[in-house]
């Protein structure tokens, strides 16, 4: 431990970001959005009371380093080393933690570096049961600076330090409270207003990033329509820009949102429509919707899941679960917008009431529409969805976010989101977010032969190909979507099925719900519209 003291400048060890102790009281606010942490900023190095301090060590430092234990860090498997310092006769224990930025130059490291190295870093402290740990901010020579290292750092921990540890006693997070430090060479007393905001964004935006992985996570006897009701009227209860409605099956009737009521019919939590509308800005006309698929248990229908598929389908309405931690972030932060959150509520179960394959139905826009599979079941809640929000509020962009189909996993992998739309800027403008937010897409087609093969004879759209052979399924699928879309509206369809519930965990992201989406949709309403 002593040894890797001697090794850092003196600066970084003894000159702190220099902040008024009442900027402190201002950080801890933050901890509402994300509780696991707690963020706070000290001001002289007399205050740095933890006994946990994290160090990021760059290839270049390592490798100037004289000490024989770092050049065995620099090769080791393991991202993370931890020294322990016994004081007072081995009745006290300090830590120090350090994490290696490997596989690249000091002057070359990536977000997605830092984003592994706090993971590693995060996983090592819980592994401890360390409670409050100390965050360096390394000088990365330009490559990326102090106030990027923070917001990546602010929103990689909650993200990291997620655990759905409702039913089990012993598996929460340890880790409570992080303080970032730097040295003042990095940041100035004159940025503490950005860092202020850096922090209380980003940690606005995990937290409810964490919010869609538990709502993601309940199992489906406990998360219904029922429930995510009640979660909307929850964050009316606590936003005065929000106000919900709550179209209930026999509104449904009314509307004539028939695809939405034959995908609901049979199950025991009726199928709704919640419209969550924010209105941010009331000079301007301008809105944006947000459509999110919410089958709260997808069993197939009458064309039954097999087993090893069926087991996971509490996870389909991790669309709906994004859109609601998207209009969390949105009222939380005061965006000056107006926003629209629409949740297409159901479940896809199985009883004599069950909506038979081949059935023809009449979709709220006045298409017929052929059940060709009753698996294939949310793009029928989304359209009826799309139709209402663009009938009722006029919506300049919509952006929809659907669990929707295996073929765009086939084609991506579980990493990357499908990008369908209308508009070239606004495809472009997801895909350029999504990078940026560790959240990745890609832009995908929408061809005439795509919207060829839903053609019938006896009815307008087949629900599924006419052709299923041919291949193409996420952009067919698409291409159903497309046409409950106006003219003069701008549209993109987001296929999570991959990334919002993968199979393994990917740095932050792990294993069952990531949350996938909110972090997108956040960032793109904050910097984009």
């Amino acid at each position: 431990s002593t040894q890797f003291y001697q090794q850092f400048p003196s600066k970084f060890l003894c000159r702190l970001l220099s902040i008024p102790s009442s900027i402190t009281s201002r950080f801890r606010q933050f901890s509402t959005a994300s509780p696991n942490i707690n963020f706070t900023i000290f001001h002289d190095k007399s205050s740095l009371a933890v006994p946990t301090q994290v160090y990021f060590r760059t290839p270049s430092d390592l490798e100037n380093s004289e000490s024989p234990l770092d050049h065995d860090f620099k090769s080791a498997k393991s991202p993370v080393r931890i020294h322990y310092d016994f004081n007072s006769g081995l009745k006290t224990v300090s830590r120090s933690v350090q994490v290696n930025l490997k596989n690249s130059d000091s002057s070359n490291i990536l977000p997605q570096q830092i984003r592994k190295a706090v993971h590693s870093a995060v996983t090592a402290l819980n592994d401890e049961k360390v409670e409050d740990a100390i965050f360096f901010v390394p000088e990365l020579n330009n490559s990326i600076s102090s106030l990027d290292f923070i917001k990546i750092l602010t929103q990689s921990i909650p993200l990291s330090n997620y655990r759905f540890s409702k039913h089990r006693a012993e598996n929460a997070p340890s880790l409570k409270s992080v303080t970032i430090a730097a040295p003042t060479h990095l940041v100035q007393e004159s940025q503490t207003d950005e860092v202020q905001k850096i922090i209380n964004q980003e940690q606005t935006i995990s937290g409810n990033t964490n919010y869609a992985r538990d709502l993601g996570n309940e199992r489906a006897d406990v998360c219904t329509p029922d429930y995510l009701e009640k979660e909307s009227w929850l964050l009316q209860s606590n936003n005065p820009n929000i106000s919900v409605t709550v179209l209930s099956s026999q509104d449904l009737l009314k509307e004539g949102m028939n695809l939405h009521l034959a995908v609901g019919q049979a199950a025991q939590s009726p199928p709704r429509l919640i419209v969550i509308n924010y209105n941010g800005d009331t000079s301007s006309k301008d809105r944006i919707a947000l459509v999110g698929k919410g089958i709260t248990f997808d069993s197939g229908g009458l064309n039954l899941k097999p087993t090893n598929s069926i087991e996971s389908m509490h996870l389909d309405m991790c669309g709906a679960a994004a859109v609601l931690g998207a209009m969390k972030t949105a009222a939380e932060l005061n965006l000056n917008k107006n926003i629209v959150g629409v949740l297409a509520l159901a479940e896809n179960a199985i009883d004599s009431k069950s909506v038979k394959p081949n059935s023809i139905i009449r979709s709220k826009k006045g298409l017929t529409v052929q059940i060709g599979n009753t698996d294939a079941e949310g793009r029928l809640v989304l359209a009826d969805a799309l139709t209402y929000v663009q009938e009722h509020y006029k919506p300049n962009t919509i952006i929809d976010l659907a669990t929707l189909t295996g073929a765009c996993v086939m084609a991506l992998g579980e990493n990357l989101a499908g990008v369908f739309s209308n508009s070239e800027e606004l495809a472009k403008k997801l895909v350029q977010v999504g990078n940026e937010e560790y959240e990745p897409c890609w832009h995908l087609p929408i061809t005439s032969v795509h919207r060829s093969l839903l053609k019938g004879d006896q009815f307008d759209l087949n629900s599924i190909s006419n052709s299923p052979k041919s291949g193409g399924g996420a952009s067919v699928a698409a291409a159903f979507l497309q046409n409950f879309i106006e003219k003069d509206v701008r549209w993109a369809h987001l296929d999570i099925a991959g990334p919002a519930m993968p199979s393994s965990a990917q740095i932050y992201h792990p294993k069952g719900a990531t949350g996938f989406g909110v972090r997108l949709l956040s960032k793109l309403l904050l910097h984009q519209f």
